[in-house]
């Protein structure tokens, strides 16, 4: 009996961490947006908020896998991790779009049918600098990502 219980627990694994990011009151509903240079139409916004006692974030924009075609995601943010100033997630970007998606529509979920999908999921680590500036460099493989760095500012 001993044998058997040593070899469950053996083959068990380590133990997960499941925290989650305490809610920051002071990001609840902040905004940010990122306007890549060379394409000025093309914007990036991302949306913290807290649910429950966990802060989240919402991230969308134009598809980082196919650039060239002109579709959009909106995807929750995983495991936000913010210690100091230092800020870590992923996300996969998940069903692709025609239209864009701002801070004013994003919930707006009975509207154009997908017309794709992404399933890689993108690892973002950065910094915060003080209330308005988060810069994120991708953590992924360099071809996963469309954009290496993004310098979000936060929006009024």
């Amino acid at each position: 009996m001993g044998l058997v219980l040593f070899v469950l627990f053996a083959f068990k694994g380590g133990e997960k961490n499941n925290s989650k990011q305490p809610c920051i009151s002071s990001l609840d509903g902040k905004g940010y947006r990122y306007v890549v240079p060379q394409k000025p139409n093309w914007t990036f916004y991302f949306l913290f908020y807290c649910e429950g006692d966990s802060l989240r974030g919402l991230i969308m924009g134009p598809t980082m896998q196919t650039p060239s075609n002109g579709l959009y995601f909106r995807a929750n943010v995983n495991n936000v991790k913010i210690v100091k100033d230092s800020v870590s997630f992923n996300f996969i970007e998940g069903e692709l779009y025609r239209a864009p998606f701002t801070l004013s529509n994003y919930r707006n979920y009975g509207g154009p049918l997908a017309v794709g999908f992404a399933h890689d999921r993108l690892f973002y680590k950065g910094v915060i600098k003080g209330d308005s500036v988060m810069t994120l460099m991708c953590q992924s493989k360099y071809y996963t990502c469309g954009a290496d760095s993004l310098i979000f500012t936060k929006m009024k």
